[in-house]
């Protein structure tokens, strides 16, 4: 799709065909037992930039997703949510405020994010994303975790 709406605003025409038995692809509907079931994606992380330039140039208005901040819970005793501030410090706080971690393991994440945006360079929060560091940026990173 996204290869589509480049064409489509260079003036290409452009025809798409779907795969599928039932169009559109991981964004359907689909019935199941009398049941109308959304099968679409729900996860659209914000540093996700191009696909958020694609939905404004097809007309998707801005207010058409409920845009909350990252949050994982995981069993009763772990829980994670970036805090309200501009990045980085939402993710930087949300680590250092963890519930289920202790500091040792808190202030190691925040290592292994400071490294992560260092390797993708310019202090970009959007590297946890897309910027994945390489092994041994991430071996440095978990040795400086577990250091005494």
């Amino acid at each position: 799709m996204a290869a589509a709406v480049t064409l489509a605003e260079r003036g290409i025409p452009v025809t798409v065909f779907e795969a599928g038995p039932v169009p559109g692809g991981r964004a359907r509907r689909v019935i199941s037992h009398g049941h109308e079931l959304d099968n679409g994606q729900h996860l659209l992380v914000g540093a996700y930039s191009e696909l958020w330039r694609i939905l404004r140039t097809v007309g998707v208005p801005q207010d058409a997703f409920l845009r909350l901040p990252l949050e994982i819970r995981y069993a009763k005793d772990f829980s994670f949510r970036a805090l309200g501030f501009p990045a980085p410090f939402d993710l930087l706080g949300g680590l250092l405020a963890t519930k289920g971690a202790s500091l040792g393991e808190r202030l190691g994440a925040v290592r292994l994010h400071a490294e992560v945006v260092d390797t993708a360079g310019g202090g970009r929060a959007r590297a946890l994303v897309y910027g994945w560091p390489t092994m041994e940026t991430l071996k440095r990173a978990l040795s400086l975790s577990i250091a005494p």
